[in-house]
């Protein structure tokens, strides 16, 4: 979004219900279960480091990560001088966070359990 507002690109973040992280919010799931009649709604983060990209290089991994969540969504439109932009701009980023050979990033995932209606 940086590299977008540097350039003069006009750009909205994603709503939060497209994508990958459509499911990151704690309440929104919470209340999305309870209301389809599921019950005891327990939601346990967990942190770690990912390999993103698959273990990747950071110029491939950016590559990957274009065609992915809510990077795709903002990036759908823009002409290729402009996607170029943003593609320097997160190999650049994961320059920063290699980790024997690849890129690593910190991440949660978040298991969610309930119970069943009977």
């Amino acid at each position: 979004m940086r590299t977008l507002a540097d350039a003069g690109v006009p750009a909205q973040e994603p709503p939060a219900d497209q994508g990958p992280f459509s499911l990151s919010d704690r309440v929104a799931v919470t209340a999305m279960l309870t209301d389809a009649g599921w019950s005891d709604v327990e939601w346990a983060p967990h942190d770690l480091m990912l390999s993103t990209g698959g273990g990747l290089d950071p110029a491939r991994a950016a590559a990957s990560s274009m065609e992915l969540g809510p990077t795709r969504i903002v990036t759908a439109e823009l002409d290729d001088d402009t996607r170029q932009l943003v593609l320097a701009a997160i190999t650049k980023e994961y320059e920063g966070r290699m980790d024997d050979g690849h890129v690593a990033l910190g991440a949660r995932v978040v298991v969610v359990t309930a119970r069943r209606p009977s």
